[in-house]
């Protein structure tokens, strides 16, 4: 398992600047990817300002894989609180945002499940609780090799349920996103045979 607990997570931390061309004008965000936690700070124009960003971001990362035990969310709010004391920021002064990617291969194929971006922390928070629930159906390898048909099954319908109240709770329609998951996993149907 990554430091979030996920097995089958991204294997280790992905952090950088990303860089957008926006007709003539060019605009830079940090992004900090670790598990299946993705941070994000605002875009903008001044690279200085992104590079004190990543810094911020990095080092909420930092925090969070050497927090210890505990939730997920605690773990990360406490990672965040730290962070912004240390540097003299806030998650709002950053524009700090998160969302969450996750692997279900047996289920979806090679897409990935992605969260809506979260801006406000506490919503972010709660989304990452409620995946607390299901992260120990995450692991590398043939699903088939840790469980049988019919309990896949239950935990795909546990995976999916937490990822679809997650995508109602930022802003995403439930119907639309499950008609998206449905067919994915129609897609699927055959690599599961």
């Amino acid at each position: 398992a990554d430091s979030t607990g996920f097995k089958g997570a991204a294997p280790s931390t992905r952090r950088g600047i990303i860089t957008f061309h926006i007709g003539s004008k060019v605009r830079y965000r940090a992004h900090a990817w670790f598990g299946f936690i993705i941070l994000m700070s605002h875009t903008s124009e001044a690279l200085d300002l992104i590079v004190d960003h990543l810094v911020v971001l990095t080092d909420i990362v930092r925090r969070f894989k050497g927090g210890g035990d505990g939730a997920l969310n605690d773990r990360l709010h406490r990672a965040i609180i730290e962070a912004e004391t240390e540097h003299q920021v806030s998650a709002q002064s950053i524009g700090l945002c998160i969302k969450l990617t996750m692997s279900r291969e047996h289920w979806v194929g090679k897409h990935r499940l992605v969260t809506p971006t979260f801006h406000r922390l506490e919503t972010a928070l709660v989304a990452l609780h409620r995946f607390e629930s299901v992260k120990k159906y995450f692991h590398h390898g043939p699903a088939l090799a840790r469980a049988g048909p019919v309990e896949l099954a239950r935990q795909w319908e546990e995976v999916k349920e937490a990822f679809l109240e997650t995508c109602d709770s930022g802003g995403w329609c439930r119907s639309s996103v499950a008609e998206r998951l449905d067919k994915w996993v129609r897609a699927a149907e055959s690599e599961r045979l």
